[in-house]
């Protein structure tokens, strides 16, 4: 009786280890945020997104994901202003596909209105591509304080 117990404690731990979640690859919470600067016109901008489900190789015992990604704003009046991005090729201990981008810049004249920071990556591996966007929102406040901004809403 007791080694059938120990038999399905051990199938059990075998099949929790073995199944781990697999998901698509995918960014999530992406956010933007603009903060004023003091001067009119002039803001600053930082932009965040989650990205999972990515593929990993396995090499030398660790492994290894490979994405290019980018953070691009679009302005009220529809210039797109490049906020950061690169390449991310890493090799981990574990197999955990998840990573935080961040970009950040300072855009001088900006305008009262609407932006959205479009936030795209492609897993090297796979050719895989995902986008999302998010928007916030810059407000004039007065002449001293320059745009000011509120919080940020995802793009439909």
């Amino acid at each position: 009786m007791r080694k059938a117990v120990w038999m399905a404690v051990a199938a059990m731990a075998a099949f929790v280890a073995c199944s781990e979640k697999e998901y698509p690859f995918e960014a999530q919470s992406v956010e933007a945020f603009a903060y004023g600067l003091g001067e009119p016109g002039l803001i600053e901008v930082q932009a965040v997104a989650m990205t999972r489900g990515y593929e990993l190789r396995e090499e030398n015992g660790k492994f290894r994901g490979s994405l290019e990604y980018a953070f691009t704003i679009i302005t009220p009046a529809g210039e797109k202003i490049e906020l950061g991005g690169g390449a991310y090729d890493e090799a981990k201990s574990k197999p955990i596909a998840e990573t935080r981008f961040e970009a950040m810049t300072e855009i001088e004249d900006a305008e009262p209105g609407e932006y959205v920071v479009v936030f795209a990556a492609t897993d090297n591996h796979t050719d895989a591509a995902i986008e999302e966007r998010t928007t916030f929102l810059v407000e004039a406040t007065d002449a001293t304080d320059g745009p000011d901004s509120i919080e940020t809403t995802p793009a439909e």
